[in-house]
C-alpha cells in the first residue's frame, strides 16, 4: 500500500493568472511510485513459469526496460502529484488544464514537478451559518383551479358544433389576415385556420364581440386597439385591421368531463386539491432553490476573487456575440440589435463576472470541507440532464464520454452538491413572499402541470390554445 504522500509545494502567479507551480517530491515517494509502475506493468508480462502479475521485479526491468518503466512512472508522478499539490494552496483555482514538467526522476532521488495553470485566486470569507431568507409557499384554491382550467383549455377534446353561428365558449376556427400601419404582419390560411377559444382568447378579449354572431363561411374585417402591454409584441399599443373568415366551429368538451377523463377524479372539488398540493410541492421546490442561490451569492460576495481579466473579457465578448446572433435571428436590424446591447452591455458583464465567480467560489469550497462525489451524485446529475434532453441516461452518457464531456458533468454535480452543503448550513428564515414578487412564475399556467401531475393519466389531445 502507498504512503501518503509527502510533496513541497511553491508558487508564484502573474497578473494574467498564470501560475507556475514548483512541486519537490522526496525519495521515498519516489521509490514508491517506482515500484507501483513496477506492479503495474508486471500484471501485462508473461514470462515462463511464473503466472501473470507475479514476474519479479528484477525481471520486469530487464523485460520491459528502466527507462520504459521511468517513463510510466513519471505519468503515475504527474498523475498523483499535480492534484495532491493543488490541495496544498487551496486558494488557487485553475481555470484549465496544466503543462507539466518533470525536471528530474531518480530513483533514491528527490523529483521536482513544474506545473504551468491558468488560475483564479480566491480566499474565501465566512460562508458556514449565512443568514438568508425563504420564501414560504402557498397556493389557494382559487389558483389551483385556475391551473385546472388552464390546462383544459390546452387539452381538451373538441368536437364538431350542431349550430353554424359563433356563440362563447365555442372554438372558432379562422382564416386570418392582419395590418397595421399598412404592413401585414400576419396571414393564416383556410389550410392552417387559427382556432380561437371565443370568452378566452389570447389576442385580444374584443375580437369576440366580432367573432359572436358570425355564420360558418361569413366574413368580416374590423379594426381593434392593442393595449401597450399586448403580449403580441408586433400589436402593443397598435390599431390593427384584421380581415376574418369562419372556416368552423367546433365546440369544448366540458370541464368536468375532462378531469374524468385524464385524472379521474371523483369531484371537482377532489381535483383542485390535487391540484393544489402539487403546485405548493414545485412552489416549495423553487422557493428552496431560490434561497439556495441566495446562499451561494452570499458565500461568493464574502469571498475575495482575483480572477484573471482576459478571460472574463473573452466570456463578456462571447456571450455578446450570442445574444446579437439570436436578436438578429429574431429579424431585428443592426441599428436596433446596438441600441439593446448598449443597454444591456453592463448587466450582460456583471452577469457573466459573477457567474464566473461564482464557479471558483464553489470549487474552492469543495477542496476546503473536502466535498466529494458518489455514484448517486453523478447518476442524478446524468438523469437530470437525461430528462431535460429527453434522452435515455445511458445514451446520454455514452455520447458525453466520446466528447469527453463526462468531466464537465462530475464539474456540475459537486458544484450543485456544494450549493446544498452551504444551503444546509445556512440560517434559514422564511418569510412571506414580497407583494410584487412574480407570483405567476412560481405556477406559470404555460408549465405542463395538469392533472396528470396529482396524480392523473396524461391527456395526448391536441393542444388547441390560441397562438
Amino acid at each position: 500500500m502507498v504512503k501518503e504522500r509527502r510533496v513541497d509545494v511553491r508558487y508564484t502567479r502573474d497578473e494574467a493568472g498564470l501560475a507556475t507551480l514548483t512541486i519537490t517530491v522526496d525519495a521515498e515517494q519516489i521509490d514508491q511510485i517506482y515500484t507501483r509502475a513496477l506492479k503495474d506493468l508486471r500484471r501485462h508480462i508473461n514470462a515462463p513459469g511464473f503466472r501473470p502479475g507475479r514476474v519479479p521485479p528484477k525481471m520486469v526491468e530487464t523485460i520491459v526496460g528502466r527507462e520504459q518503466i521511468a517513463e510510466y512512472a513519471q505519468d503515475l508522478l504527474k498523475e498523483q502529484v499535480y492534484p495532491d499539490a493543488l490541495a496544498e494552496v487551496p486558494t488557487l483555482v485553475t481555470l484549465d488544464e496544466p503543462e507539466l514538467d518533470l525536471e528530474s526522476f531518480e530513483r533514491g532521488s528527490e523529483a521536482t514537478l513544474i506545473a504551468k495553470v491558468r488560475t483564479a485566486q480566491v480566499t474565501l470569507g465566512e460562508y458556514s451559518g449565512l443568514p438568508i431568507e425563504r420564501w414560504r409557499a402557498t397556493v389557494t384554491d382559487e389558483e389551483a383551479l385556475e391551473q385546472l382550467q388552464a390546462q383544459h383549455r390546452r387539452g381538451a377534446a373538441l368536437s364538431e358544433a350542431d349550430h353554424e353561428e359563433a356563440e362563447l365558449g365555442d372554438v372558432a376556427h379562422l382564416s386570418l389576415r392582419v395590418v397595421v400601419d399598412g404592413v401585414l404582419v400576419e396571414d393564416i390560411d383556410e389550410e392552417r385556420a387559427l382556432p380561437l377559444h371565443l370568452g378566452n382568447n389570447q389576442i385580444n378579449p374584443s375580437i369576440d364581440d366580432q367573432i359572436v354572431g358570425m355564420s360558418i363561411g361569413e366574413q368580416k374585417v374590423f379594426e381593434l386597439e392593442h393595449p401597450e402591454d399586448s403580449e403580441i409584441e408586433e400589436l402593443a399599443g397598435k390599431t390593427a385591421e384584421y380581415a376574418v373568415e369562419l372556416i368552423s366551429l367546433s365546440t369544448v368538451e366540458p370541464f368536468e368531463a375532462w378531469l374524468q377523463r385524464v385524472g379521474a377524479f371523483g369531484s371537482q372539488d377532489e381535483a383542485v386539491e390535487a391540484m393544489r398540493e402539487s403546485l405548493l410541492a414545485r412552489q416549495t421546490e423553487q422557493f428552496r432553490l431560490r434561497a439556495r442561490e441566495a446562499a451561494v451569492e452570499a458565500a461568493v460576495k464574502a469571498a475575495t476573487i482575483d480572477y484573471p481579466r482576459s478571460d472574463i473579457d473573452a466570456a463578456f465578448m462571447e456571450e455578446l456575440e450570442q445574444i446579437e446572433d439570436d436578436l438578429r435571428g429574431r429579424g431585428l436590424g443592426d441599428e436596433q440589435i446596438d441600441e439593446l446591447v448598449d443597454l444591456e452591455s453592463d448587466n450582460i458583464r456583471a452577469r457573466v463576472e459573477y457567474e464566473r465567480h461564482r464557479e471558483v467560489v464553489l470549487r474552492a469550497l469543495a477542496e476546503v470541507e473536502k466535498i466529494e462525489l458518489d455514484r448517486e451524485d453523478i447518476a442524478n446529475e446524468l438523469g437530470g440532464l437525461a430528462n431535460a434532453n429527453r434522452v435515455d441516461p445511458r445514451l446520454l452518457m455514452r455520447r458525453l464520454e466520446e466528447e469527453g464531456q463526462l468531466g464537465r458533468v462530475a464539474q456540475a454535480a459537486r458544484d450543485r452538491k456544494t450549493a446544498e452543503w452551504l444551503y444546509e448550513h445556512a440560517l434559514v428564515t422564511e418569510v412571506d413572499p414580497p407583494e410584487d414578487h412574480d407570483h405567476d412564475h412560481d405556477h406559470d399556467h404555460d408549465h405542463d402541470h395538469g392533472p396528470e401531475d396529482a396524480g392523473g393519466e396524461a391527456a395526448d389531445d391536441e393542444e388547441h390554445d390560441d397562438e
